[in-house]
């Protein structure tokens, strides 16, 4: 299952979990055996799969391996019956109507999770659910919606003293530094200044501590583009660049609370 992008913490809690053997044993099945591809910057999950009659906790599985496997959508395809298949599925993501879809296939639902009956073998049902996922827009929201102004920055002449004072002033971990053109040059943080010895740093210019390994994204990024990067960010936040200049500021929390809404 690790192989399979699976964390083994997880999925071992899962082993406590209200499933049943039965269940679990589909479960572990739909790990190994599921197809995962992506769908513009979503990762998609979709699983085709006999199973045992009397099995009725099936959306739970299918919500599981979603969790599991850290998709954004999770499709399982499940047999009812000779030529009627059950079609279940679970999304996290915002820009995805898992209810419009499951509709387009006669069922129903809401953004985050929908249904369908399907008739056909399992085989031509997955490839109609394959089909429809594929031919799903999705309308991914850009960095330019969800930036905002940068509060406070810092000029390249301005004193280490000065970095440090705003800092303080402003409650913040880091701060942009950019020059008279507002190009951006790279951030100070609390960490470098809490790493200075010597009085004589603390009159050198900010671009003399300067951190110009800084991850940044345009306004035209998507959100989980933006996201990404954040992993590398030590404080929570993206300055938004626009040919070379400073534009902006995203924020870790304001991306997640845009993109997950179920």
């Amino acid at each position: 299952m690790q192989e399979n992008g699976a964390d083994l913490h997880v999925v071992a809690a899962y082993q406590d979990s209200a499933l049943d053997e039965r269940h679990m044993a589909l479960f572990q099945r739909m790990l190994g055996e599921a197809r995962t591809f992506a769908l513009g910057s979503l990762k998609i999950g979709i699983s085709s799969l006999e199973v045992e009659k009397g099995l009725t906790m099936l959306p739970t599985v299918v919500h599981q391996f979603k969790e599991i496997q850290g998709l954004d959508a999770a499709f399982g395809i499940f047999p009812m019956g000779p030529e009627k298949m059950a079609v279940i599925a679970r999304s996290s993501a915002r820009e995805l109507d898992l209810g419009a879809m499951m509709r387009r296939l006669g069922g129903g639902g809401h953004p985050g999770a929908g249904s369908a009956i399907l008739k056909g073998s399992l085989e031509s049902v997955h490839q109609q659910v394959l089909d429809c996922i594929q031919s799903t827009k999705v309308e991914e929201t850009s960095v330019r919606h969800l930036m905002s102004p940068v509060p406070e920055k810092l000029l390249a002449g301005n004193t280490v003293r000065q970095a440090a004072d705003s800092l303080q002033k402003t409650g913040k971990t880091a701060l942009p530094v950019v020059d008279d053109e507002d190009r951006f040059l790279g951030t100070i943080s609390e960490k470098t200044i809490a790493s200075i010895r010597q009085d004589r740093q603390w009159e050198q210019p900010v671009t003399a501590m300067l951190n110009r390994e800084v991850p940044s994204v345009s306004p035209e990024d998507s959100l989980r583009h933006a996201l990404l990067l954040m992993s590398r960010s030590e404080t929570g936040l993206l300055p938004v660049i626009l040919k070379g200049k400073l534009a902006g500021e995203i924020t870790r929390a304001s991306i997640i609370l845009n993109m997950y809404s179920f």
